[in-house]
This record gives structure tokens, sequence and C-alpha cells, in this order.
């Protein structure tokens, strides 16, 4: 799989799937409603043109997947690392054990990100983990570089 480095980020198992199975959806799992706003206001800056749906935890997307009369596959997945029920590092291993989901990027962002925690995501299969703390023009790079 390509690998790459922007900015404050790596990028690394980035599928090479025809965008074409996938939904024009893009999914972030995160607790903290300020990130969801401003990941999205991120994203609508960068160009992004796809549709969002927000989820407060990774039970609750999980649960949503599998009431949904069509099956869903997003074009990317971000989903936070610290969240009540279902933390960042399980949604993963769920994520990429799902036959539908398993070629979704997924990429992670985190108030803490620690190295190797870090390289235990990127071994589960993210494309990507990037820092909260980062810079706007890391998190934008990052929707760019995951949805061209």
């Amino acid at each position: 799989m390509p690998s790459a480095v922007y900015g404050d980020y790596k990028t690394q198992n980035v599928p090479k799937v025809n965008n074409s199975t996938f939904s024009n959806i893009i999914v972030v799992v995160d607790d903290d409603e300020c990130d969801q706003i401003l990941i999205h206001t991120l994203a609508k800056r960068a160009g992004v043109k796809e549709e969002f749906k927000f989820f407060d935890h990774g039970e609750n997307f999980l649960n949503f997947l599998e009431s949904s009369k069509e099956r869903i596959k997003p074009k990317l997945i971000i989903i936070d690392l610290n969240m009540p029920r279902m933390g960042g590092v399980e949604l993963m291993k769920k994520l990429k054990s799902n036959r539908l989901l398993s070629l979704t990027p997924v990429f992670v962002l985190s108030a803490s990100l620690d190295p190797a925690l870090e390289e235990e995501l990127m071994g589960l299969g993210a494309c990507g983990c990037c820092s909260k703390a980062s810079s706007f023009t890391d998190i934008q790079s990052m929707l760019t570089f995951n949805l061209r």
C-alpha cells in the first residue's frame, strides 16, 4: 500500500479502490460536537462536496450500519480515539473486520497520540493519524488527500 507524509501526520494503507463503489458520505465518529463542526468546516473550506454523517461514539455508528436498510459504504471514516462506550482502537478493529467496510479508508484524529499507539492504529489498517492539535492546514490536507 502507498505511504505518504503530509505536515504532522502520516498516511499509509491507502487502498486503491474505485471510488464509485463507495457512497458519497464521509462519516465522523467523535464525541466532541465542537470537533465535529471543526472537521466539517475545514472540509467545506477545502472544497469537499461529500455529505457528512456524525456519530458520538462507535456503538452508535455500528448500530446505524446494522439497522440501515441499504448497504452504506462511506468514502472516508474519521474517528476519534478517546470516546465513551467504544473507543477508536476497538472501533478500528471492528471496521477492518467488516467485509463491507474493510477497504474503506479510516483516518484517526485524537487529542492524545503517542508513537506506539499510532503504530498500533496504522498496523490495524488506519490510512493515517493526526493530532487534533495539528494545524488546520494539516487536517485539511488529510481530508483532500484521502478524498481525491
